[in-house]
């Protein structure tokens, strides 16, 4: 049984993609064209340059103020984008775009609640704009509060449909573990975007949950194909392979996987799983180094590790693994067992059966056999 699979979380990362700078290009000036364009080649250091000498000569210029700290979000710089969003705000508070800029730092800052009341000032200063009910939503989401954030997407879908909107429904749907609303606002953003590869993908989530995993390896295959970036839909693809006996299928999906997370410990101990399947026990064990590696804590991979080693007839490395894995543990009945074969084979019987018995106390199902034929 290989490990759990990759969840569907919220992350801020998704959030300037989908929320894209609100730049003010309303004052005519030579220095606002070279600082938009700064802005818009992601040259973040130079823009700020360019509205700084700005408001050197215009030291009220809202615009410039809203622009630069776009400038300082795009870089982490959220105290000072905060500064120059609340400069902005306070010689214009008429602009719904500076309120949404500042609701996006103070997200940033994990300032939920501060985050939706500019929001909500923002709606209120342009009622039907989508995208600020779009911008509030996954506020709501970040601040656990879905099902209202499902109300604002709606709102958002009812004035302009797209499939940002229908994406976010789906994950608060997915979320709150209304499956069959969740694959239907997938399908409606797939078909306003259909190169949308994070669509298929949660689409493939949503089917891999629900048990259909024909659908949800057409789902993930699909989001390979628009974005072969996309990490995660390799590793859900592996385990579906693996669960159908396609062995290398999932080695290679896993290849794949860790060729973009080579610090995956799980993804490590999940092909040194398959490799068994495959008897590449040499490659096998070459994983659970490179998992232990990585989670040195981890009581259930210095066990597998140890089974590795006693296929290669490698005992006494064997040894060495179960006993790390007791002491990581000391309720760890396979850990116990299998240190009492490893010592059985190294020819202490007598201490071998000492953790037979012990395998036998905490509840392994093998323990009872094997003291009835090493232990007599």
């Amino acid at each position: 049984m290989l490990m759990g699979r990759l969840k569907l979380v919220w992350v801020l990362y998704f959030l300037l993609p989908i929320l894209p700078a609100m730049a003010q290009t309303k004052t005519p000036h030579d220095g606002f064209f070279r600082g938009n364009t700064l802005l818009d080649q992601k040259k973040y250091r130079e823009a700020i340059a360019a509205y700084t000498e700005i408001l050197t000569v215009d030291p009220i210029s809202t615009e410039a103020y809203n622009n630069r700290g776009l400038a300082k979000l795009e870089l982490k710089e959220y105290r000072g984008a905060l500064a120059d969003f609340n400069r902005s705000i306070e010689l214009d508070a008429s602009n719904p775009k500076t309120f949404r800029n500042r609701a996006v730092t103070k997200l940033r800052l994990r300032n939920f609640e501060l985050a939706l009341t500019d929001f909500n000032q923002a709606i209120t200063l342009a009622p039907q704009d989508p995208e600020l009910y779009l911008s509030r939503g996954m506020g709501l989401v970040l601040a656990g509060k879905l099902k209202t954030a499902i109300t604002d997407f709606d709102t958002s879908l009812r004035l302009k449909p797209t499939a940002a909107a229908y994406l976010e429904k789906g994950n608060c749907l997915f979320a709150l573990k209304e499956f069959s609303g969740a694959l239907e606002s997938y399908k409606k953003a797939k078909s306003l975007q259909p190169d949308l590869a994070e669509a298929y993908y949660k689409s493939g989530l949503t089917y891999d949950r629900l048990g259909y995993t024909e659908s949800a390896l057409k789902e993930y295959q699909e989001a390979n194909r628009l974005n072969p970036n996309l990490a995660e839909t390799f590793f859900n693809q592996a385990f579906i392979k693996y669960e159908k006996k396609d062995y290398r299928g999932s080695l290679q999906d896993f290849n794949a996987f860790l060729a973009f997370k080579p610090t995956h410990g799980e993804a490590y101990a999940n092909r040194a799983k398959v490799q068994e399947q495959l008897n590449n026990f040499p490659a096998a064990l070459q994983d659970w180094n490179k998992a232990i590696s990585l989670h040195p804590k981890e009581t259930s991979y210095f066990t597998k590790r140890g089974e590795i080693k006693i296929k290669l007839e490698q005992y006494a490395e064997a040894e060495k693994d179960f006993s790390a894995a007791i002491t990581l543990d000391k309720t760890y009945a396979a850990a116990w067992f299998g240190r009492g074969f490893s010592r059985v084979a190294l020819k202490k019987r007598a201490l071998g059966c000492q953790d037979y018995q012990m395998a036998k106390k905490l509840g392994s199902p093998h323990a009872a056999s094997f003291i009835a034929q090493s232990c007599k």
